[in-house]
């Protein structure tokens, strides 16, 4: 981008370009309360050349009022399915439902990146939508998207390896074996060492702090 400075003022901007690209919309959140029924925000993903669904990230922007935000959860509600990865706003603390990789939105932003501060790759999660609902696959090299907001759903568009595929970041920044296919890592079971339930209460509300340690 280029800074831009204010004449006869103190005031300085970043002018920086914007981007687009369509992404697939795999689970969101509701808000609460009085607002309940209406989408907070969307998880989104990208497909990978072997069929896979990369996230990419989440996004509560510019959804529209109320009345698209009523809209588009009568919509998901429905599509909501089983899954065995569990993502968390980490806003609002608030677990994400799961829906079939259906529904196509275009959104905008300034900046991605696939390595942080320090030089390292980015690593975001890779999942398979299969007949019992969603798996994971493992952590691959993915993006960060910063700011990002919806501009519009893409009725016109379908989740396959060319409306939403992931080489949309191809000419935004370098994304190591985006096209490899991805292959699940094979790991012993689990044993768990210690689970604990730790419950306080004061003035009248109940809180509850979960343990759990496996290896």
């Amino acid at each position: 981008g280029i800074v831009v400075r204010g004449e006869g003022n103190n005031k300085i901007f970043k002018v920086k370009p914007s981007h687009t690209i369509d992404a697939a919309v795999i689970g969101y959140t509701e808000k609460a309360g009085d607002d309940a029924g209406l989408i907070r925000s969307l998880l989104l993903a990208v497909m990978r050349e072997d069929g896979s669904l990369q996230e990419i990230c989440s996004c509560g922007n510019d959804l529209g009022g109320d009345k698209s935000r009523k809209e588009l959860f009568d919509e998901l509600q429905p599509m909501i399915v089983h899954s065995a990865y569990r993502r968390v706003n980490t806003k609002h603390k608030i677990m994400y439902h799961f829906v079939r990789p259906e529904v196509v939105v275009e959104i905008q932003f300034v900046d991605v990146q696939s390595e942080d501060s320090k030089g390292k790759r980015i690593q975001k999660m890779v999942l398979r939508h299969e007949a019992d609902g969603w798996r994971t696959v493992r952590p691959m090299n993915g993006v960060s998207i910063h700011n990002p907001s919806v501009v519009r759903r893409r009725t016109d568009k379908e989740v396959n390896k060319v409306d939403v595929r992931a080489t949309q970041f191809g000419d935004l920044c370098f994304v190591p074996d985006v096209e490899e296919k991805v292959a699940d890592i094979t790991r012993s079971e689990s044993t768990v060492i210690k689970r604990e339930v730790y419950c306080k209460t004061a003035k009248d509300v109940t809180t509850v702090r979960k343990l759990l340690i496996w290896k």
